[in-house]
């Protein structure tokens, strides 16, 4: 396995990633391969070394909803169970 290190790029700065061309994020951490263009951004200034913690914020995870094709679905699913009296009398 290659080796990779986690980069942030400093505010003010524009860097790109060599293999796409595309500018990196300044919001979060990058996982980079460990390469002399990723060493001579780190030596300039351009970008610094972050812990691999800081990488990603927990973020909530999103709640699943069931897609409902229908209004009469809506309410059903909406409605709270009640049990029938006869069903409580019974047991």
């Amino acid at each position: 396995m290659a080796k990779t290190f986690y980069i942030k790029v400093k505010d003010g700065k524009k860097i790109r990633d060599p293999r796409n061309s595309v500018p990196l994020p300044h919001d979060r951490a990058v996982r980079v391969p460990y390469s002399s263009y990723w060493v001579k951004r780190l030596r300039d200034g351009d970008v610094e070394l972050v812990d691999e913690s800081q990488d990603q914020e927990k973020k909530p995870a999103k709640k699943m909803k069931k897609k409902v094709k229908s209004k009469s679905e809506q309410k059903i699913l909406d409605a709270e169970i009640v049990p029938n009296d006869d069903e409580q009398e019974s047991e």
